[in-house]
C-alpha cells in the first residue's frame, strides 16, 4: 500500500509504536547489559550509590535499574506531552447511524419490538 492512499491515522500511529519499542529496547538492552557487567561479572566487592542520609542501593541496582527506569520515564512523559498528537477521527455518529450500537442493541434485546 502506497502511503499517500494510508490513513493519517494509522501512519501517527505506526510511528509512535515504533518509537515506544525503540525506547523500550535500548533501556532493556542497556539494563541487561549493565547489570551483568557491575552485578556478575564483577570481581571485586560489592559497591553501594549513597543518595542522601539512609538511602543507598547496591551499585548495579542503581545504574542497571533505577538509573534507566528514570530515563526511560522522562523521555516517555516528553513523547506523550510533546510529541504524539491527537489525530482528527472524523465526525461523531448520531445513535441512529451508529451501527455497533444497533447491533449491540439488538443482540441483548433493547432494540425496538414490533408488535404484529
Amino acid at each position: 500500500m502506497s502511503s499517500s492512499l494510508e490513513d493519517p491515522v494509522v501512519r501517527s500511529t505506526r510511528r509512535e509504536v515504533v518509537a515506544v519499542l525503540s525506547i523500550t529496547a535500548i533501556a532493556l538492552t542497556y539494563t541487561v547489559y549493565t547489570c551483568y557487567r557491575l552485578g556478575f561479572d564483577s570481581k571485586s566487592e560489592l559497591k553501594f550509590v549513597k543518595l542522601f542520609a539512609g538511602v543507598a542501593f547496591p551499585e548495579w541496582v542503581f545504574w542497571g535499574i533505577v538509573l534507566p527506569w528514570l530515563a526511560s520515564f522522562v523521555v516517555g512523559a516528553i513523547f506523550a506531552f510533546y510529541v504524539m498528537e491527537d489525530a482528527d477521527l472524523g465526525e461523531e455518529l448520531a445513535d441512529d447511524d451508529d451501527v455497533f450500537a444497533a447491533a449491540q442493541a439488538a443482540e441483548s434485546g433493547e432494540g425496538e419490538k414490533h408488535v404484529g
